[in-house]
């Protein structure tokens, strides 16, 4: 077998992004309050996750053949049987997606959708935070599994599967190559991504927590619904520019003698 070109740019770039959009918000998200200004980056990032996954999707009913949405359907005992020879056997050469990788990019996928809407909801609604939380450490748990998979790979079996999401090349016979990289679709991938992402981020109003989503025509206010109240009431005690009353102190003790 020799380095054969098996990932096209597209998915490349998919990956790439929708690897730096996910890990961005996973980790502010896991360290950050969400009243800080930077928790607004990690809401903008999983919208422009979402919005990768659209397009990810399109690319899958039209793209190449190992970027086909054909190309994740596995069944469970395919997936028992190629976990089990390549942690306890001599390991199975795939060319391009593995069932392992095809359970854990479907997963993702999902998981991106749920975080997005549970997160959304979540904002007036605590059943959903907890939803929201729950897809987070899923998330950040099939993450690690995919890197510990490469990582046994490299190690055990001497591959380099890592390398195909960098190059477009893995190892394989001549006949099961792509004929292109598809170069002029990833630069439309690239552009209709970072269009529909600056898009979101272009809509966001700092100052109001809100918002805009281009195409829908709709406005989320991105805010708790605990900390709407306490604005609402802040704005309402200070329009006709009356100071807010703040009683210190307990049972009494700033009362007037």
């Amino acid at each position: 077998m020799g380095s054969i070109l098996v990932w096209d740019l597209p998915t490349r770039i998919f990956h790439w992004l929708f690897a730096l959009c996910v890990v961005v918000a996973l980790g502010i998200g896991l360290i950050v309050d969400d009243d800080e200004a930077l928790f607004s980056v990690h809401m903008l990032c999983g919208f422009s996750a979402l919005c990768l996954v659209v397009l990810r999707l399109g690319w899958g009913l039209v793209g190449s053949r190992y970027a086909k949405l054909r190309t994740f359907i596995f069944s469970p005992r395919e997936l028992f049987a190629y976990l089990r020879e390549t942690l306890f056997g001599r390991g199975v050469h795939v060319v391009g997606r593995n069932p392992a990788s095809a359970y854990a990019t479907l997963g993702m996928l999902f998981l991106t959708l749920v975080m997005v809407v549970s997160g959304v909801l979540s904002l007036s609604t605590e059943a959903c935070r907890e939803v929201h939380e729950t897809a987070a450490y899923l998330m950040l748990a099939l993450i690690m599994a995919h890197v510990a998979g490469l990582a046994w790979n490299a190690l055990r079996h001497r591959g380099a599967v890592w390398q195909g999401m960098v190059t477009g090349y893995e190892s394989g016979e001549p006949e099961a190559a792509l004929s292109t990289a598809h170069p002029l679709a990833g630069v439309i991938f690239c552009a209709l991504s970072l269009l529909a992402i600056g898009s979101l981020w272009r809509g966001y109003d700092s100052g109001s927590r809100t918002l805009h989503i281009p195409l829908m025509g709709k406005t989320l206010v991105l805010e708790p619904e605990e900390e709407k109240g306490e604005h609402e009431g802040g704005h309402e005690a200070h329009k006709h520019g009356k100071p807010v009353a703040v009683a210190k102190g307990q049972d009494g003790d700033d009362d007037d003698d």
